[in-house]
């Protein structure tokens, strides 16, 4: 007997994997998605830790959210996030210099490197004011959390002889009459 035989053969479109992680924070959404080819993956999001801030993803894209548009390949997407960092300034006022570096780019919660308020001849060194208030001398800024502009005092050690020459010579004539 004759047989017939027929088959029905459905296509299957390729499937593909995107996936998604982060360095110095999380990911919002679904971190590892199936995609039939030529479709979209849902968008996920970023969160960096505390006190980081997200940079990019591995392939170079700044997108957060991010979004995947026609997928045609397996991809594994790692994102950046870096510590944050500030500016910690040093400046001298009138008869001193800064010793150490005066302008550094401290990461969050880290130390600055010790600085010196180095007084000039006839000046000496005061306190520190701005961001800062005291007269510790060398000066350390201990965990770093926003930036930070402190000034160096100086005052001058010359006295104003002329006010006490004319004290001086009206006692002296006083004392002559």
């Amino acid at each position: 007997a004759d047989v017939t035989v027929s088959a029905s053969f459905v296509a299957s479109a390729a499937e593909f994997t995107v996936t998604f992680a982060a360095n110095g924070g999380s990911i919002s959404g679904d971190a590892s998605q199936l995609i039939v080819s030529g479709e979209d993956c849902t968008a996920v999001t970023v969160v960096p830790d505390a006190n980081y801030s997200f940079t990019q993803w591995n392939d170079a894209n700044t997108d957060n959210p991010r979004t995947v548009t026609n997928v045609i390949s397996n991809q594994a997407l790692t994102a950046t996030c870096v510590i944050d960092t500030y500016s910690v300034d040093f400046t001298a006022g009138t008869g001193g210099s800064i010793t150490g570096t005066a302008s550094q780019t401290i990461d969050h919660g880290s130390d600055a490197t010790q600085v010196t308020g180095t007084a000039a001849l006839y000046y000496e060194f005061t306190s520190w004011g701005g961001d800062y208030v005291g007269a510790t001398n060398p000066l350390t800024i201990t965990n770093v959390t926003a930036d930070m502009a402190i000034a160096a005092t100086f005052t001058s050690t010359v006295l104003d002889h002329t006010a006490s020459t004319l004290v001086s010579s009206a006692t002296s004539v006083n004392a002559d009459e």
